[in-house]
């Protein structure tokens, strides 16, 4: 150990010399572990002796490591060796695969229309089945004595009006747009009052209230979705866009790939028997 550390040190003061193989730290065999192997795995922000220390265990780790490799032929057998290269191999093609990919993309627009989005769900109506139900809604919290011209505001639909309300008098609201959610997740939760979770909810268009403490809690039912139904657009368009945009990327890559298996035939760079 202490001569990894006068080694570590030694080379650490040459700093001026250009890295070479034989600016080595430690060997094992024919593995050399260089200087510029060391500095690209050092922490920054340690202290000189935290360095040193980090330095020493990452050495002996790599000593042990390189030994524990050479017993390869030792310890598994040649059918478990060609699996574990034939992984890797794959893994590596893999990987390079989705850099490319990656650079074939850049560039790549996400921006989808609102026709485009609807012209896939008009396409597709029975690729969208609600698995459970769903209700889109807005709810709101006011004094007990203005239940009742909040409930006319909500009835009428003078939205605009109503939101300026509630925030003048900085009153609890959500108005959210296209606020879905599945039906029995929400009762599992405590946002809603009890006498509320009771009421039949899948009924659109309609107004619950429950009051407690001189506070009235409002729930409009705005669209709700039964489960086995087509889901509404407003729902499903997030998944729509993202799918789009998948089949979009796959036909972008498919002509990349083919204008490369051309570029190959016409080099007659492919054989096939």
């Amino acid at each position: 150990m202490r001569k990894f550390i006068f080694i570590f040190t030694l080379l650490f003061t040459l700093s001026c010399q250009q890295d070479n193989p034989k600016n080595w730290v430690a060997k094992y065999k024919d593995n050399i572990l260089t200087r510029s192997d060391i500095q690209a795995v050092i922490p920054k922000g340690l202290s000189e002796d935290d360095s040193l220390q980090f330095v020493n265990q990452h050495i002996e780790k790599w000593v042990k490591d390189k030994i524990l490799m050479s017993e390869v032929d030792d310890i598994l057998t040649e059918e478990e060796i060609n699996r574990i290269e034939a992984q890797v191999a794959s893994y590596r093609e893999d990987l390079t695969e989705s850099i490319i990919e990656d650079k074939f993309m850049l560039g790549f627009s996400d921006e989808v229309t609102e026709k485009e989005l609807m012209d896939y769900y008009e396409q597709f109506p029975d690729t969208f089945v609600l698995k459970e139900n769903i209700i889109s809604y807005r709810l709101l919290e006011v004094p007990q004595d203005s239940a009742n011209k909040f409930k006319r505001l909500l009835r009428n639909g003078d939205l605009e009006d109503l939101e300026l309300r509630l925030k003048t008098n900085n009153y609890y609201y959500d108005f959210t747009e296209n606020n879905w959610v599945e039906l029995d997740k929400l009762l599992a939760t405590d946002i809603l009052p009890e006498k509320i979770r009771k009421q039949n909810l899948m009924d659109e268009n309609q107004i619950f209230t429950s009051t407690d403490n001189n506070k009235s809690f409002i729930i409009q039912i705005d669209e709700i979705g039964k489960k086995g139904n087509a889901a509404p657009y407003t729902f499903i368009k997030p998944t729509i866009k993202s799918v789009v945009l998948n089949k979009r990327k796959l036909n972008l890559l498919s002509e990349k790939k083919h204008k490369l298996y051309e570029k190959a035939l016409e080099n007659h760079e492919i054989k096939k028997k």
